[in-house]
């Protein structure tokens, strides 16, 4: 848990150094200030992610998390290679695109907001 953020902004210790340090992510992945509704004293891996603008993007360190617990539920060995090698960047490339191109409205896909009832529904009489 919390594998995306730290208290620290330090290169090294943060844990995902490993990307930072890594050219095929280096690009994208770096230390932010500003994490778990805090402004100032927590960092983060990414500019953006759903968690600080809603959009349909995961991090790099998330989706990481994220395939290291589907494995382990799944009895298999975790490989950094593997992830990089199965991990699809440029998803995340349109979905930072789609929510700036067209608006926060539409940044969750198709999606429509639940009506809501009130009061009791209307019988049919046959």
């Amino acid at each position: 848990m919390y594998d995306n953020l730290a208290l620290t902004g330090k290169m090294h210790e943060v844990p995902w150094s490993k990307f930072i340090f890594d050219s095929r992510y280096s690009d994208i992945v770096d230390i932010y200030e500003g994490g778990f509704m805090h402004s100032r004293g927590v960092f983060r891996s990414e500019q953006n992610s759903c968690m600080n603008n809603d959009i349909p993007y995961f991090s790099t360190i998330s989706r990481e998390s994220i395939v290291k617990r589907i494995k382990h539920y799944a009895g298999e060995t975790y490989s950094f290679e593997d992830f990089v090698k199965n991990d699809k960047r440029d998803a995340g490339a349109v979905a930072l695109s789609r929510s700036t191109d067209i608006g926060h409205a539409y940044s969750r896909g198709n999606q429509m907001p639940p009506k809501i009832h009130r009061g009791k529904p209307r019988l049919r009489h046959r």
